[in-house]
Order: structure tokens, then C-alpha cells, then sequence
């Protein structure tokens, strides 16, 4: 049986026809559950309620960029734009240690870090988007997977340590 992976980039797109103010909002909340008391989230989501994993990527939208379809090939991968931003090892850590919200929280300060970073927001959010049940928390919560988040510290550590071409 397969999964049929979300279409990430219709909530792409469905945010980049949101008012400004409603922008406005998803940039000034503290945490992904005020979301919740927002009206642009159900402009975002008007066909259901929005799980965890959908209000991780809502709570980023505001602070990333898409490189569009053209570039989508092209476009490097998270871990190199952490690396080119210089984004010290150290705070990735503490995303990837992190538990929810604090994680997602401390992660959308490296995407205001990097200013806007344009990337391939299809990849991107398929990583943000991926959840996990912890057995130490309520029946109803999913954190973002861990599995997601060392991912993204594996790809900053290939992108930092591997040459350029012609490098020795």
C-alpha cells in the first residue's frame, strides 16, 4: 500500500495568495498551536483541521522562500544553505535535541537567521512535515521525527566538509 506524499506546494501557493495582514500574523506568533487562533491558518487549511505536522510548516512559511519549479533541481539542499549562512553547529544541535515546540521554534530562528533563504520548499517541508509519536507524551501528540532532524545536521555536516570541485 502506498502513501501519497502531500501536496506541499499547493500550501505553497495557497500562501502566497494570503492577505498581508494574514502574512503578517503567521510571522508574529511565538509558538505553532497560536496558529490556531489565527484566521489566516484556515486560509491555509480550509478543507480540514491542520495536525502538527501541517502547523510546523505554517509556522515556517513566512520565513523561507521557494526557488520555483525551473530551479527546483538545482536549488541546494538545507543543510548547505546552514552551512553557507554560517549557522553555528551548535544551535543546529539544539533543534535536533530539542522537543517539541522548542525544536521547531529555535529552527524557524535559523531560517530569520539566514534572511529568506531560497530553497526547495517541496523538500524542505516533506522534512518539517515528518512526525513521530513519542511513547513518553499523550496519545494525541507528534513531534516532529527525529529522524527528519538528523537528517538535516547530517546534510549541514556533508555540505560544510566536502570539498568544492578542484579543491584538494
Amino acid at each position: 500500500m502506498s502513501v501519497d506524499k502531500p501536496d506541499f506546494m499547493a500550501l505553497w501557493n495557497r500562501y502566497l495568495t494570503l492577505a498581508a495582514g494574514d502574512k503578517a500574523a503567521l510571522r508574529k506568533v511565538g509558538e505553532p498551536d497560536e496558529l490556531r487562533e489565527f484566521h489566516a491558518l484556515y486560509s491555509l487549511f480550509p478543507n480540514g483541521r491542520a495536525h502538527d505536522g501541517w502547523l510546523r510548516l505554517a509556522f515556517l512559511l513566512p520565513w523561507c522562500e521557494d526557488c520555483g519549479e525551473e530551479r527546483r533541481e538545482k536549488c541546494p539542499k538545507l543543510g548547505k544553505l546552514l552551512a553557507a549562512g554560517a549557522v553555528n553547529e551548535m544551535r543546529l544541535f539544539q533543534v535536533a535535541r530539542a522537543k517539541s515546540p522548542n525544536d521547531i521554534i529555535q529552527f524557524r530562528r535559523l531560517m530569520i537567521q539566514l534572511k529568506h533563504p531560497t530553497l526547495n520548499w517541496d523538500e524542505v517541508a516533506s522534512l518539517l512535515y515528518r512526525s513521530e509519536h513519542r511513547p513518553s507524551e499523550p496519545a494525541n501528540t507528534w513531534a516532529w521525527s527525529g529522524k527528519a532532524k538528523r537528517q538535516i545536521v547530517e546534510d549541514y555536516y556533508l555540505a560544510k566538509f566536502t570539498p568544492a570541485k578542484g579543491d584538494k
